[in-house]
């Protein structure tokens, strides 16, 4: 135990040996810091001029391919901006009329031109010349160059005949033709006949035929809207151009007929000739209006339609 606290006393110190340790390691750091500075910065070999004139021709040759690189992109650039001009060929034209070719040589792209024709084609029409520059191709600049060509007039004349004021119009002048209105017996017409009225074509007038024959005849106009989708208002154009001549009618001989016959009308059903023969076999001839109605299914409806149709000849 004396050795060690006998080396123990070795590691302490007074308060000025502290601090002369302390200036003599801030002396060896500063001595070090010295020396490392010295070997790098200072003994550093000096740039020779071979090195210098290498370096200068570096940058020259850096700077001539900047300049080359500005050289072939304005090269490249002109390309595509200096295209070659198209030749344009200025005339007279009527733009309503003019083909293809006409407006290539005028001066129109392919494209252009396919739009020009397309606009045309959907019912465009040119009026006056300022209807040209409403297209999406033309501007200020190439309608002040078209518009001395252009066959139309600057502006459409509001009044056409102002130059005469006051002065009446009474050589050779037609008399206006006044539509003569149409008249068209139902029961008689053929399709010819029928399609000369407003709203009806092929369709609706074969229609009208074929009804006409299985109810044997029109007895008032509303019975054509028992026709397929013919509609309140196709029937109110020709109400008025119709003539119903009810001694055409074809009746229905309800005393004679068997149900097969009877049952081809379009107001009687087939269980509705069948009634009508069996009563007619049990209780004779229908006599009389009022005998339908003992029939179970002549209703009211049924009834005000099927009457007209009925003949009691024995």
């Amino acid at each position: 135990m004396s050795y060690f606290r006998e080396f123990k006393e070795i590691f302490i110190f007074s308060s000025d040996e502290k601090k002369l340790a302390i200036v003599i390691f801030i002396v060896i750091l500063g001595l070090t810091v010295f020396n490392y500075a010295n070997n790098h910065w200072v003994d550093q070999e000096p740039i020779s001029s071979e090195r210098i004139a290498k370096a200068q021709a570096i940058a020259v040759e850096i700077a001539g391919a900047k300049e080359d690189f500005k050289e072939s992109k304005s090269i490249s650039k002109s390309r595509f901006t200096k295209l070659p001009t198209q030749t344009v060929t200025l005339f007279e034209f009527n733009p309503n009329e003019l083909d293809s070719a006409g407006w290539v040589k005028l001066g129109f792209s392919p494209r252009e031109t396919k739009g020009i024709l397309k606009y045309r084609a959907k019912g465009g029409k040119f009026r006056k010349k300022q209807d040209v520059k409403k297209l999406y191709c033309v501007d200020d600049v190439r309608y002040q160059s078209l518009e001395p060509f252009i066959i139309l007039p600057e502006e459409l004349s509001k009044e056409p005949f102002s130059e005469v004021p006051d002065q009446p119009i009474i050589a050779d002048t037609p008399t206006p033709r006044v539509a003569q209105k149409i008249l068209v017996e139902l029961n008689t017409a053929d399709t010819t006949d029928l399609k000369r009225l407003p709203g009806i074509g092929s369709y609706y007038a074969r229609k009208i035929v074929e009804y006409r024959e299985e109810l044997g005849g029109y007895m008032d106009h509303d019975q054509l809207l028992e026709i397929w989708k013919f509609g309140e208002e196709r029937l109110d154009k020709i109400r008025s151009c119709l003539v119903i001549d009810t001694t055409f009618v074809n009746k229905v001989m309800v005393n004679h007929w068997d149900k097969d016959r009877l049952k081809i009308h379009p107001y009687i059903s087939s269980q509705l000739a069948n009634m009508m023969v069996n009563y007619r076999l049990h209780h004779g001839a229908y006599k009389r209006p009022q005998d339908l109605k003992k029939l179970e299914l002549v209703n009211d409806s049924i009834y005000r339609k099927l009457v007209p149709y009925i003949s009691f000849e024995k």
